[in-house]
């Protein structure tokens, strides 16, 4: 049934759909068997994933939002002749610092698992702090 779907619905090639229904299902099962490799999967999946998504990401969408609100603003300004918001320049480099902060310690701590050098981890810190602050669209300045 799930091989007949890809192909009907999906447009996928029969072969390529018998591998997606017959094959990867129980390759995903013995990986997953094993309950270690199950465990390093979930522990890996949630660090590179959530990591960033749960603590860099709202930082980076604030940041946006507020370039996003001081351009309508200073149109309706423009337009209207009225409104009053403009991004406070002491708090969006505050934001941006702790933006940088964040993702360069979750940068680090995937570091440190993976190579288990603190030295290393520190540099990686560093490196992504740079990064961050430099790079355009996260700064936003």
């Amino acid at each position: 049934l799930a091989q007949e779907t890809l192909v009907n619905d999906a447009g996928i090639p029969k072969f390529m759909a018998f591998l997606l229904s017959n094959v990867l299902p129980w390759i995903l099962v013995a990986l997953t068997y094993n309950a270690a490799f199950f465990e390093s999967f979930v522990n890996w999946s949630g660090l590179l994933i959530l990591g960033y998504a749960n603590f860099s990401l709202p930082l980076l969408l604030d940041m946006r939002l507020k370039v996003v609100r001081e351009f309508r603003e200073l149109s309706q300004k423009k337009s209207h002749g009225g409104g009053s918001f403009i991004a406070d320049d002491k708090t969006t480099k505050f934001t941006s610092v702790i933006f940088s902060i964040l993702t360069a310690s979750i940068s680090a701590v995937i570091a440190m698992s993976i190579s288990g050098n603190l030295v290393l981890s520190g540099i990686f810190f560093a490196l992504m702090f740079t990064v961050t602050q430099v790079w355009p669209s996260a700064s936003l300045m």
